[in-house]
Order: structure tokens, then C-alpha cells, then sequence
């Protein structure tokens, strides 16, 4: 229990125990108890659905991204000068310019190295996902956020949902899967109406 204070003593931004709360060893205990029972009755449930039935895989895009780093504490106008540089990349894009070029000169991280290339991107409920799934190939994205800054896409092939065994789900996407199953288990089912006479 120690070595686990310490560990989450230094998420609290500490490098010891006394930066936890007062209240930690019961908040630990709670955990160390939801995931026990977790380990005993929905995972293993969710385990053997996924091995069992087939599974509706998520749909996928290949692509290409800018994309410009904004924290959460940067001020307003750290954030409207990313904003204005990824548009600003978009309207070259949108104006025929090469994707690699555009990226190596206004993409952060990797994707700048890569010509901005992302590699195949499994689409998830998050909000970027849901605002990219809709869109055909050949086009290009609005600037969308997510949690790690601006993004603008193009999306250069997209592939459906298919019904798979578990075996044959790629890697990247069976997580996306398992969430899905285990959040059916864990979620109640709704309640039928009574019938009306």
C-alpha cells in the first residue's frame, strides 16, 4: 500500500505521501475494491462475450493531420494564435498545396516529420471521432479540438464496421470493442413501460 501512496502521492504533483489528501487511505480502498469486483464479475462476463459472439468492429479513417498543441492553461491568446495558424494551414490545403509541405512547415509533434500521416485511426465516441466519421474521403476537415490541441484532417480512405471474431479484431481496435461490451454489462438495461390497459 505504501509504494501505491507514493505512486499517486506524485500524480498529486508531490514526490512523497504527505501530498495526498487526509482521506487517502479510504479513498484507495474504495478503488482497491471497485476493481476487485470488477476483476470478478464484469470483466471476465465481458471476456467471454467477446470470445464467444462476434463483434461489430468500429470504422476507420487513413489520413493525414496538422495539427497545433494547446494546453489546457494556455490563455486565450495562445489559443486563438493556434487556432489562426491551423486555418491558416487548412486554407493552403484547401488551395491545392502538397500535404507534406503544408505539414512540415505549420504541423507540431510528429506529424510534422511525417508529412502528416497518422496511420489508420479507429473511430471511437469521443468528439473528434464523431465529427470525423461522417465525412467521405478526399475531404478535408473543419479545424476540430480535442484534448491535446487543433487538428485538421484529410481523410483519404475510410472503412465500415464488420462483424469479426474476436481473433481477427485488429489490436488498436479491441479496446474500442471491449469498452462497448463491458459498458453494455455495466449499464442497466431501461425499464419497460407498463403495458397500458
Amino acid at each position: 500500500m505504501l509504494r501505491l501512496k507514493t505512486i499517486v502521492g506524485k500524480a498529486y504533483g508531490g514526490s512523497s505521501c504527505q501530498s495526498l489528501p487526509a482521506d487517502v487511505d479510504r479513498l484507495l480502498a474504495d478503488r482497491w475494491r471497485e476493481f476487485a469486483a470488477a476483476v470478478a464479475g464484469p470483466l471476465p462476463t465481458a471476456l467471454r462475450k467477446v470470445q464467444n459472439q462476434p463483434q461489430s468492429t468500429p470504422g476507420w479513417i487513413e489520413g493525414r493531420t496538422i495539427f497545433r498543441f494547446v494546453h489546457p492553461l494556455d490563455p486565450p491568446a495562445r489559443r486563438l494564435e493556434q487556432v489562426e495558424r491551423i486555418e491558416t494551414a487548412r486554407q493552403r490545403l484547401g488551395n491545392g498545396e502538397d500535404f507534406a509541405t503544408v505539414a512540415a512547415q505549420s504541423s507540431q509533434g510528429g506529424t510534422r516529420l511525417s508529412g502528416g500521416i497518422t496511420g489508420r485511426r479507429y473511430l471511437d465516441d469521443s468528439p473528434l471521432d464523431v465529427a470525423l466519421a461522417p465525412l467521405p474521403p478526399a475531404t478535408i476537415s473543419p479545424v476540430l479540438e480535442d484534448e491535446e490541441g487543433f487538428h485538421c484532417f484529410r481523410i483519404d480512405v475510410k472503412g465500415a464496421p464488420q462483424l469479426l471474431p474476436w481473433q481477427q479484431i485488429p489490436w488498436p481496435a479491441r479496446r474500442i470493442v471491449f469498452r462497448r461490451v463491458l459498458n453494455d454489462i455495466l449499464s442497466p438495461a431501461p425499464e419497460t413501460p407498463p403495458p397500458t390497459p
